[in-house]
């Protein structure tokens, strides 16, 4: 059995956590005791893209020497750790967003409109807490002055947030403008 599932794990190139296993036949010789034979099916629990996404990367960041883990998280978010991880989120996030665009566009041909996100060190999660933050600080400051407030140029997932944060506030609202990539977030009161 566990020779069986060591072979699906390095055909996948997954962790055991990351796989479905189902024992699809068992065969016993001789009450037990000449052993047995089994057979075993192993499926990712996460889309096949997602598979494909990870093992370019995986592939990629050998090549680039980078010494990181890669799992998978949220079913579609490919999160990277690791003492390197710090280099591929660059300034601003721009590696990264390279990165996930070079993954997607690789994985598009087999796997289109499919797409994976991926994350390093952490940094999407703790971008979407700061950004939180100041689209409340800001909608604080148009309550107050009443004027609409303009913000930096950022990227599409950057902007969702803002928007998904004020959707429901009694008192401002939120509208993109501009072409990419200067595309902006105004904060407006109602």
């Amino acid at each position: 059995m566990e020779e069986a599932k060591e072979k699906i794990l390095q055909k996948l190139g997954m962790s055991e956590e990351e796989v479905e296993w189902e024992v699809v036949e068992e065969e016993r010789r001789f009450l037990g005791l000449l052993g047995q034979k089994v057979k075993v099916r192993g499926r990712p629990k996460v889309g096949l893209h997602v598979v494909k996404a990870k093992s370019l990367l995986r592939d990629l960041l050998k090549l680039m020497k980078v010494e990181a883990s890669i799992n998978v998280a949220n079913g579609n978010t490919i999160v990277i750790e690791g003492r390197d991880a710090g280099l591929l989120i660059g300034r601003r996030g721009l590696t990264l967003k390279a990165l996930e665009e070079w993954v997607n566009m690789a994985i598009s041909k087999e796997h289109y409109p499919k797409r994976v996100e991926l994350d390093a060190g952490g940094y999407k999660e703790k971008r979407k807490k700061k950004l939180r933050e100041v689209a409340l600080k800001i909608a604080r400051k148009v309550e107050e002055e009443g004027k609409a407030f303009t913000l930096e140029p950022m990227a599409a997932w950057e902007r969702r947030v803002i928007h998904m944060t004020l959707k429901d506030h009694p008192r401002v609202y939120t509208i993109s403008v501009g072409g990419e990539p200067y595309r902006r977030v105004v904060i407006a009161p109602k």
